[in-house]
């Protein structure tokens, strides 16, 4: 009886290809542990955040947020793309690119280092203990943390899905998660959750490195001589994206202070975590793409962007239709965050996109690549510094929705106008 159904879902989807124009036995294969451990992260992620909404002061919830935004930014100025060069040498065999990407991110990771510490010692001038010491903390922990969590990029790269979801989408983020809920109900102190936030996450996501690192005798694998150049490419490429993505939140502290932050926090945690399937879908792309010819990926192009297009478009629409229930229900006193989230919904029409940034990622096309993440960066850093100086969160959530749709348009319109 099982096999019988499994012939026939196999046979459904195969029969769905001539409409989707997408191999969609492996979209289904892969697919599924992708949605599992979305799902199962979404869950987390929003039962933190209502643990957080119910138990924690918003200014201190804001002071959380922005020292992670702050460690966030400084990780930027070390190798922080190389998880998309490691998958793609995964992907081709070489599996030495785990141990070869991991020591090239700590040597890289200086700067993180010493930012840290001219920050702490900064607030810590101040006064502002706190501050000083979370950001101390972020910023030694963090070029660990970063170096362990390519063994899941690696995973990624060699189709292991169900592994990769299982190590660091579903165990690494419930433990760390339910560490940092229990610590919320024994105290609302935030030297003690912003502790309990980066050491959990470490301890996880370390003991999956090593388990990675032996399942695939990575040691005994050959080195990949380009990735560590292709890595560099696509970090400084997202140098700016990663200001861009931190800009915001830098901003709204300075200017509106920390409950402006938390609520501006809320507006967009939803759609963010809604997001999360189409990142894993990006990877599943250029896992596939990184060994297919650039003839046989754009005869389906086209209909992979429309359907996910279509399927981006119902998904801001039902959002519109049901944010202020979600919002009354999981988030009482963060209702005035419901229209700043149906705005910053429109974020999703650049899902569209995602197959043609798969194929430049797998294909290697550094000159595309660059033109449309920084494009896209520099437009959202000018237009979100421009409307949060006059328009607070409306200006914030308006400039991301716009630089969103037009870094997708700009992607379109690279993937048609050149070669």
């Amino acid at each position: 009886m099982r096999e019988r159904m499994q012939v026939t879902v196999v046979r459904w989807l195969r029969w769905s290809e001539k409409y989707t124009k997408t191999d969609m036995v492996y979209l289904a294969s892969g697919g599924l542990w992708s949605i599992i451990g979305q799902l199962i992260a979404a869950v987390v992620a929003l039962s933190v955040s209502v643990a957080f909404a119910h138990l924690v002061p918003k200014d201190v919830y804001g002071n959380y947020k922005y020292i992670l935004t702050v460690v966030g930014v400084l990780s930027i100025f070390s190798l922080s793309n190389l998880s998309t060069a490691i998958a793609q040498s995964a992907a081709r065999g070489y599996d030495g690119a785990l141990p070869q990407g991991f020591r090239a991110n700590l040597r890289w990771s200086v700067l993180i280092f010493i930012g840290s510490i001219l920050l702490s010692a900064y607030y810590l001038f101040f006064g502002n203990y706190t501050l000083s010491f979370g950001i101390l903390l972020g910023g030694l922990v963090t070029p660990l943390l970063t170096g362990v969590n390519l063994a899941g990029s690696f995973l990624n790269g060699k189709q292991d899905f169900a592994r990769a979801t299982m190590y660091f989408g579903i165990i690494g983020v419930l433990v760390p998660a339910l560490a940092l809920v229990a610590a919320i109900l024994i105290t609302k102190n935030l030297l003690i959750l912003i502790t309990v936030y980066f050491l959990s996450n470490l301890a996880v996501d370390g003991y999956f490195y090593v388990r990675t690192m032996r399942l695939y005798k990575v040691h005994e694998g050959k080195f990949d001589a380009e990735m560590l150049s292709y890595g560099k490419h696509l970090s400084v490429m997202a140098f700016v994206g990663g200001i861009a993505g931190s800009v915001d939140q830098l901003l709204l502290f300075h200017y509106g202070g920390a409950v402006n932050l938390a609520i501006y926090a809320f507006s967009i945690g939803i759609i963010d975590q809604v997001k999360g399937p189409g990142k894993m879908l990006d990877k599943m792309m250029q896992a596939r793409f990184s060994n297919r010819s650039s003839h046989h990926i754009e005869a389906t192009m086209e209909h992979k962007m429309l359907w996910l297009l279509a399927t981006a478009t119902a998904g801001v629409a039902v959002f519109y239709v049901i944010a202020p229930g979600l919002y009354k229900i999981l988030f009482p006193l963060y209702t005035d965050a419901v229209p700043f989230a149906r705005i910053y919904a429109l974020t999703l029409l650049g899902f569209g996109a995602v197959p043609i940034g798969s194929y430049f990622a797998a294909h290697k096309k550094i000159r595309e690549q660059y033109i449309s993440n920084l494009s896209g960066s520099l437009i959202q850093i000018v237009t979100m510094v421009i409307g949060v100086i006059f328009w607070g969160i409306w200006g914030l959530v308006v400039a991301r929705a716009f630089s969103s749709m037009l870094n997708a348009i700009t992607m379109v319109a690279l993937y048609y106008l050149t070669d």
